[in-house]
């Protein structure tokens, strides 16, 4: 997930990172490290895990599918994601837990870790039926690179689709449509012209549909959906900006913290503070949300009051990338 500098137009570019760009209040939220919790038995499986979340994040480790569900439970900040076999150390399926956790906890990030042979397909099926967002395959993609490519994508996954739920309550079908494909898609390099091209149009007709929807320019919308993520995560599981920067492959929080402030004139402390979500959508569907960096247009009569809330303004930024 990449996010832009403050006066780069649409946005899509990854900033160098620069000495110093980390202030005292950050650097204190940052020994706030994010938790996964691991039904893996095998210590080397575990001993790989820890590898590859070091730094990052801290790995811990339970045998029971009993006790993965009372640390889950019980876990204060929230634990941002599971990685579990099928069975526990007594032989206990895992997939009827995980099926419950997503339930319970939709937020948390839930990550399958399977053998890769035919015998063990039903155990696979088991797993994706559960509602695990990722699945690791054991001997294949269980280094450490893949492993965090792995966390950050379920993460993401978990996370937009309670972005998608509260947006549905205020966006039309077609706006919808565009919207799914940008907080499902808002990757490194996922550009707005990237975003045209999965839709199966060009830039120009993605922006006038955009407008169309009242929506705003796709680059802008763009960020607006890696920032409800962004601010999902920060409520909901308690992370400091600096580890929501680091799951996404982010060296410095300064992009992130720049964004939010630029685009919802708030501080991450406030935006978690303030109820995370919830916050940065209300700054989405504001009259004055777009076009903070061009003239201000209304239309019409209408107010920036709550008759203007049920519905998006055009403006913002109007650059296809």
């Amino acid at each position: 997930m990449v996010l832009p500098f403050g006066p780069m137009a649409a946005g899509n570019h990854l900033p160098q990172r620069r000495h110093g760009d980390a202030t005292p209040s950050e650097l204190t939220g940052a020994a706030q490290q994010a938790r996964v919790a691991a039904l893996v038995l095998g210590r080397l499986e575990r001993a790989r895990l820890q590898d590859a979340v070091r730094g990052r994040a801290v790995i811990e480790s339970v045998d029971t599918v009993s006790a993965l569900e009372h640390l889950v439970a019980r876990s204060v900040p929230r634990v941002s994601a599971v990685i579990a076999e099928p069975f526990d150390i007594h032989k206990t399926p895992a997939a009827p837990t995980l099926a419950r956790l997503r339930a319970e906890y939709p937020g948390v990030a839930l990550i399958g870790f399977c053998q890769p042979a035919y015998k063990h397909s039903t155990e696979i099926v088991a797993l994706v039926t559960a509602g695990v967002h990722e699945l690791i395959f054991r001997g294949v993609d269980d280094t450490a690179e893949a492993f965090r490519q792995t966390l950050a994508r379920a993460s993401q996954t978990s996370a937009a689709r309670e972005v998608l739920n509260e947006l549905r309550r205020h966006l039309s079908p077609e706006a919808m449509i565009i919207v799914e494909t940008s907080v499902l898609y808002a990757w490194p390099d996922f550009s707005s012209r990237s975003l045209a091209q999965v839709l199966g149009v060009n830039v120009k007709t993605l922006v006038k549909q955009c407008r169309m929807c009242g929506l705003p320019s796709p680059g802008a919308l763009l960020n607006w959906m890696r920032l409800m993520v962004v601010a999902y995560l920060l409520e909901a599981e308690g992370r400091a900006l600096e580890h929501v920067a680091s799951a996404f492959g982010l060296e410095s929080a300064s992009p992130l913290r720049n964004l939010m402030k630029r685009y919802t004139g708030l501080r991450s402390l406030e935006v978690r503070t303030g109820g995370g979500l919830k916050v940065v959508i209300e700054k989405f569907l504001d009259a004055d949300a777009f076009g903070r960096n061009e003239p201000k247009t209304r239309r019409g009569n209408a107010s920036a009051g709550e008759s203007m809330r049920s519905r998006l303004v055009d403006g913002g930024e109007e650059g296809g990338d």
